[in-house]
């Protein structure tokens, strides 16, 4: 989300024109409820339930693995935004397109002073935590003599907490920029009004461009973009000589392994870069178009409302990426879905104690079978043993599992 789009003013729903008619905004029309509501809603789903099942997968199958803690970490992030999306800006935009503005005006002030700047926390964590990702991937494709000592996991949430500190005091301003107060203000027939007013950073011109513009500009999109384009074309170049020397030369799984990684980081750094240009631009355009194209729904505002929701695919997206280009998830997904399938009696002994019953070795073959099921009944003490089978109709058994067995493999 970026600083212009992600922050919706309930204040500019309506717009009174100089004619004093009412002109609806954007928020009122069906492109608006779609964005916000259906998409963003699947979107935020999907993304939870994607980032979750990765997290479960990652943790499974690659415990100790730099590369795997440090993917683990991008999606717990992407989590924490897509879930502060819902609760900030899905909703609030849900109530605005149905009219209940008075009842979000009473958490709006909350909102702005505490929610808000959450969100731009978590925001800012979830491209940086990505660039932290890349460097490490980096450093252990392209300086892989150095990697021992820089990519260690110790020194991963060392810098995980460096990160997390850095964000949190970058930030801080934003919890001071609303701080309402009553004031009179004297009306042209020399009446007075009591009416609430900001006297918080945000209503301090020199805070807005310096701060609220340029800097979040820099270092949320221009700065994290550029370092993840130099890394992405180090990373392709790279495997496009792995890959050379994988054609004449016979490498190892780990190698193969290594490769496959950093694909993956790639496909992510070319889907984030996709996703975030538009809200990138998004800020420059916000300083270019008319006012008057900020209070209708113009094409700049259905822009922007499609820039948010970039950004949202953006960390939802990740899961895909794995279930696509990463060989090994795709295995552990598989296991982590069918365990209940993998817990039961394997499908070559299912079949052989069919067959056997079918050929008529009714009281030898139904207590193995209990034994095996752990189901077995003891045996009354005046029964007598069970007869031995003929063999020419054992041979018949045994030739008809096999055949059974060849058939089922075929069909496998």
């Amino acid at each position: 989300m970026d600083n212009r789009s992600m922050s919706l003013d309930i204040n500019d729903t309506l717009h009174v024109q100089d004619n004093g008619t009412v002109q609806d905004n954007c928020e009122s029309t069906t492109f608006f409820f779609i964005v916000y509501g259906p998409a963003h809603g699947l979107v935020c789903a999907f993304g939870l339930v994607g980032n979750a099942l990765s997290i479960a997968v990652l943790h499974k199958y690659s415990r100790n693995s730099v590369a795997t803690y440090l993917l683990k970490a991008l999606a717990v992030m992407d989590n924490l935004f897509l879930a502060s999306a819902v609760v900030v800006q899905m909703c609030p935009a849900m109530a605005m397109h149905f009219g209940q503005t008075e009842r979000l005006q009473q958490i709006y002030s909350f909102m702005q002073t505490f929610a808000w700047p959450l969100v731009h926390m978590i925001q800012m964590g979830t491209v940086w935590m990505l660039v932290v990702v890349a460097c490490n991937r980096y450093i252990a494709v392209c300086l892989p003599l150095k990697a021992g000592h820089l990519c260690t996991k110790g020194k991963v949430q060392v810098q995980i907490i460096v990160l997390a500190v850095t964000i949190f005091v970058y930030n801080v301003p934003r919890f001071l920029e609303f701080n309402y107060r009553d004031v009179n203000e004297t009306l042209p027939d020399n009446s007075t009004m009591t009416v609430s007013k900001n006297f918080g950073l945000s209503s301090m011109q020199v805070y807005n461009i310096v701060y609220e513009n340029v800097s979040y500009w820099l270092f949320v999109f221009l700065l994290p973009l550029t370092v993840l384009l130099f890394f992405n074309v180090h990373l392709v170049r790279d495997l496009k000589k792995a890959q050379q020397y994988r054609r004449v030369l016979k490498t190892s799984g780990r190698s193969v392994e290594e490769n496959n990684i950093t694909l993956v980081m790639i496909v992510i750094i070319v889907v984030f870069i996709v996703c975030q240009t538009p809200a990138s631009i998004n800020q420059i355009l916000y300083y270019v178009v008319d006012d008057s194209q900020k209070k209708t729904c113009s094409p700049y505002i259905r822009f922007y409302h499609l820039a948010n929701l970039l950004i949202t695919i953006n960390s939802s997206f990740n899961f895909v990426v794995y279930c696509l280009f990463r060989r090994q998830f795709q295995q552990e997904l598989r296991a982590l879905l069918c365990r209940h399938k993998k817990n039961g009696p394997p499908r070559r002994k299912t079949m052989l104690l069919r067959a056997l019953h079918e050929h008529g070795s009714s009281g030898y073959l139904r207590t193995s079978h209990a034994s095996c099921t752990q189901e077995s009944m003891p045996l009354h003490e005046n029964s007598q043993p069970p007869p031995q089978d003929d063999p020419p109709k054992m041979q018949q058994a045994a030739q008809s599992v096999h055949t059974t067995t060849i058939h089922e493999d075929h069909a496998s």
